[in-house]
């Protein structure tokens, strides 16, 4: 349900972002995903004990964002 209602969004989302919706939309999406699903790991307990692999996902997941905003702010 989560799924496609976020493919429906986005599909909404891309005729507001203008012609390079698509493209920042996608990587919006993406980015996303990844960072609320690790959100929602650390909630429930997923990254104990794991402190190393937890750190590069949290600097993965930073990095993401700020390469989103970096494009956003690029294209816009």
């Amino acid at each position: 349900m989560f799924w496609f209602g976020g493919f429906g969004l986005f599909g909404i989302a891309t005729v507001f972002l203008g012609n390079l919706g698509t493209s920042v939309g996608w990587a919006m999406l993406m980015s996303s995903i990844i960072a609320i699903s690790t959100l929602w790991g650390m909630l429930t307990g997923e990254w104990k004990g794991v402190k190393r692999a937890f750190n590069i996902q949290i600097l993965s997941v930073l990095a993401l964002i700020m390469g989103v905003v970096i494009i956003s702010f690029t294209l816009f």
